[in-house]
């Protein structure tokens, strides 16, 4: 027999679930049910024809509800994820590098000619864009001033470490560069007939060059999956 499940609509959004954990649309809404049982079309024992869809014990020679039915839907349409929020953010930036490029295209014409677009248009276009990149960002980093990572530490210090790391990577691998000869100068002489003299072991600096760059990859994996995992912060 074909079973009805009660449809939950979140207003504003036209999106529904069916009970079953089937969606009818892309709205994310979570529906959890604690004790709910599905209840057949007709009435039958335990239930009635007044009441489909709900569960229906008997209390002697009583009907009642199940008091142990919760139902409760959580919408999180209105808040994005940090990683989310991370691409919105380079869309941003694209978009008003794009709107810039436009600008300086039709900011001045041949006399007689009319612009291709309307400066006043793309000016407010671009102010508009400028600031919810700013209220964006703003938002981006006062959620990672706010939360922490597994590991410890906030997601802003994780940042800033994640940074230097790279720096200081990229410093030792120009510096085995140079003293490996790699640079054009090791091994032959100058005018003065001066030879090179390498003063640094390469293959200690290589391990701390692979040290911090296993580092630096651990730690940005340990940031992205928080990214994913964390809401933006209004």
């Amino acid at each position: 027999m074909a079973h009805s499940y009660p449809r939950v609509h979140t207003p504003g959004k036209g999106g529904a679930h069916d009970g079953s954990g089937h969606r009818d649309s892309g709205n994310r809404t979570a529906v959890r049910a604690a004790g709910y049982q599905p209840a057949p079309l007709a009435a039958g024992p335990g239930r009635d024809a007044n009441s489909v869809g709900a569960p229906i014990v008997d209390r002697g020679s009583a009907k009642v509800r199940d008091p142990r039915m919760i139902l409760i839907v959580c919408n999180n349409h209105l808040m994005p994820t940090l990683g989310e929020a991370l691409n919105q953010r380079s869309d941003l930036q694209k978009r008003v590098a794009q709107l810039g490029e436009r600008l300086r295209g039709n900011v001045l014409i041949q006399e007689g000619d009319q612009p291709a677009e309307a400066p006043e248009e793309l000016l407010a276009e671009l102010g508009r864009a400028c600031d919810e990149l700013e209220t964006l960002v703003a938002r981006i980093n006062k959620t990672n001033a706010a939360t922490t990572l597994p590991s410890g530490g906030t997601v802003t210090e994780a940042l800033a470490r994640r940074d230097v790391l790279m720096l200081r990577g990229s410093a030792l691998r120009s510096a085995i560069k140079e003293a490996s000869g790699r640079g054009g100068l090791f091994g032959r002489y100058s005018r003065s007939e001066i030879r090179m003299v390498r003063q640094v072991d390469i293959s200690a600096l290589q391990v701390q060059t692979d040290a911090l760059a296993k580092a630096r990859r651990e730690l940005d994996a340990e940031i992205q999956r928080h990214n994913w995992m964390t809401n933006l912060i209004e």
